[in-house]
């Protein structure tokens, strides 16, 4: 090419950028799996889409696979699910005893 003008691109079309490809543990599971909605869509539509289908739900399984096996994410899980639990009591009981005192007329 004449004054370094070396562009990236193939003769007669421009290349894409790269995309890094699906691998376990590397995905995001929510947009595996809204990947997976929308390739049932075109798998209906021509099932020439079917093996981009499979493969999403292949990697759907290996992403639960790979979170189900980390105990730390599991365990801090575990954690969250408590102190969201803790909340509720209190706010139960904060809500019932505040029903009980709003009942009662004030006393002069």
């Amino acid at each position: 090419m004449d004054g370094g003008q070396q562009t990236g691109r193939k003769a007669g079309g421009s290349v894409p950028p790269a995309r890094p490809a699906l691998r376990p543990g590397q995905g995001d599971l929510q947009r595996l799996e809204a990947a997976l909605r929308i390739v049932a869509g075109l798998v209906i539509e021509n099932p020439v889409y079917a093996p981009i289908f499979r493969r999403l739900e292949r990697e759907i399984a290996l992403e639960k696979q790979a979170q189900a096996a980390d105990v730390i994410a599991r365990a801090r899980a575990v954690i969250a699910q408590n102190e969201s639990n803790a909340l509720i009591d209190q706010n139960e009981i904060g809500t019932s005893n505040s029903a009980a005192c709003s009942s009662e007329a004030p006393k002069p």
